[in-house]
């Protein structure tokens, strides 16, 4: 109750304050007065700058002062003050400053230079590995043919004016540009044959070895420091080089061991190679000379078996006599073939007969033999007296095309699937290694080993070829054979996406 009272009181007092103040002389007095205390005031905030400017100066003659003390302190040793040697610190900071700037000009200029180095590289590999190369072999490579006079339209012109000098220098001249044309284009077909060697040789070298290269991995390192700039990137940097150093150290005892003999074992069976193609050089020599005598003879000699047939009398039942011996012959050592490759084991690519050709080759060579034999028995009468006869003829016949397509197949692996495959291998090539991976994935989805899947498969195959009742006990899973997708796997890899990727004709066509 009592503080209403206060505070009714108090408004009271302000309101007959304000009612005072409002009045024509207190307004009056107030106008007089303001101009005085602004002026006052911008006064006041003068004196306080001047003031402060005064007491910054007085800071700095105390500092002066101090200086002038420390100085006076030295006495005869004033040399030996720092402010002495404020000039030569600036020098020699300068010249740090543009030494590391001058550094970096270098650097950043070495960078560009690696930069050039590896998009030559890459625009020369690119040449060689791809057509533009074979472009070059095919308008470069053969010599040319020789190039006609150029003075000789004006021989007679240059004669008849007397000019016999003037012809001499000309034709020294010609002489001396179709030799010097000719020195370029022996030199041009060298360059080529080196280029198409290094083409040769660069197709099995691994592209992400590229990485590795001196060049790359200098450029890489000198990036990160000029980006970093730091002392850390460059012990790493230091790391790093000193490891790559270390890596080119000469290999270990064992190793190098194994390497030397890796290397004599090339050798060896480079030495080997060279022989065998020598001798077959020499065997494709002697029968591309004698193919068309042999042709001759044949054709002759079917030509007098006929003539014999159609002259003699029992001739038809001596040359069948003739050709069931022949076949039983042909048979037999069909036969031994067959057991000799049943027995090889893994030793079937070193088997050969007995004239050293390799059992494919003597097995298709026979097998055609005995098509040839057949076809000269009167087949048509020996069908109405036996019908299985016919039969037999075209058992015989299957069994020629299918050892005939095994040839072929096997030239075309050891030719062409098995180089190419190998080239594209150590060349990295990403739809190579895509394709050996999903192979990997698809062999390791198998619910058992291949080795025991292949040896199963080898027992059914041959209750097959002996009319034998098949052992179903032997199969996984009740008799089951696992599925294996290859069908699907190869037709995708022969689709032409794959194919598209893989080149002209892929790996699985």
């Amino acid at each position: 109750m009592l503080g209403t009272k206060y505070c009714i009181v108090g408004h009271a007092a302000l309101v007959r304050e304000a009612r005072h103040y409002t009045r024509p002389s207190a307004r009056e007095q107030f106008l007089r007065v303001i101009p005085d205390i602004q002026k006052n005031i911008e006064s006041w905030l003068e004196e306080d700058e001047s003031l402060r400017s005064i007491e910054s100066r007085l800071q700095e003659c105390h500092q002066q002062m101090a200086l002038v003390k420390e100085i006076e302190a030295y006495g005869p040793n004033l040399n030996e003050h720092p402010l002495y040697t404020i000039s030569q610190k600036y020098t020699t900071y300068k010249q740090a400053k543009n030494a590391v700037e001058d550094s970096m000009k270098a650097l950043v200029k070495i960078l560009k230079d690696f930069d050039a180095q590896i998009d030559s590289f890459a625009a020369a590999e690119n040449a060689v590995r791809g057509p533009l190369l074979m472009t070059w072999v095919r308008e470069f490579g053969t010599p040319a043919g020789e190039i006609e006079p150029i003075f000789r339209h004006i021989e007679e012109f240059l004669s008849n004016a007397g000019q016999s000098g003037m012809l001499a220098q000309c034709e020294r001249a010609e002489a001396e540009l179709g030799q010097t044309m000719q020195q370029a284009a022996t030199l041009v077909r060298a360059t080529l044959e080196l280029l198409s060697q290094y083409a040769a040789i660069a197709q099995y070298y691994p592209r992400t070895h590229t990485e590795q290269y001196r060049v790359t991995a200098f450029r890489e390192w000198l990036a990160a420091a000029l980006e970093a700039r730091s002392p850390d990137v460059c012990r790493d940097v230091a790391a790093r080089l000193a490891t790559l150093v270390a890596a080119e150290a000469p290999p270990p005892a064992p190793l190098a061991q194994q390497i030397a003999a890796y290397n004599y074992r090339l050798q060896a069976l480079s030495v080997d190679a060279t022989a065998k193609l020598n001798e077959a050089f020499e065997r494709v020599q002697h029968d591309a000379a004698s193919d068309t005598s042999v042709d001759d003879a044949y054709e002759e000699a079917k030509s007098n078996i006929s003539a014999w047939l159609r002259a003699e009398e029992g001739a038809a039942a001596a040359l069948e006599c003739v050709v069931v011996g022949s076949l039983c012959a042909l048979n037999r050592r069909y036969l031994m073939l067959e057991g000799g490759a049943q027995s090889a084991g893994d030793c079937l690519a070193e088997l050969t007969s007995r004239d050293g050709e390799w059992f494919l080759d003597e097995m298709c060579a026979l097998s055609t033999q005995a098509v040839e034999a057949l076809s000269l028995l009167p087949l048509q009468a020996a069908a109405v007296e036996d019908p299985a006869v016919p039969l037999a003829v075209e058992c015989v016949r299957d069994a020629n095309r299918a050892l005939t397509h095994l040839l072929q197949l096997n030239h075309n692996f050891s030719t062409v699937i098995l180089p190419e495959a190998l080239k594209k291998l150590h060349a990295e090539e990403p739809c190579t290694l895509r394709l050996v991976e999903e192979m990997e994935a698809l062999v390791a989805a198998t619910p058992m080993p291949l080795s025991e899947l292949v040896a199963q498969l080898d027992l059914h195959l041959r209750y097959l070829l002996m009319d034998m009742e098949l052992n179903t006990e032997s199969a996984p899973d009740g008799g089951s054979w696992p599925y294996i997708d290859f069908h699907s796997f190869v037709r995708r890899w022969t689709s032409k996406e794959y194919v598209g990727l893989m080149g002209d004709e892929g790996y699985l066509t």
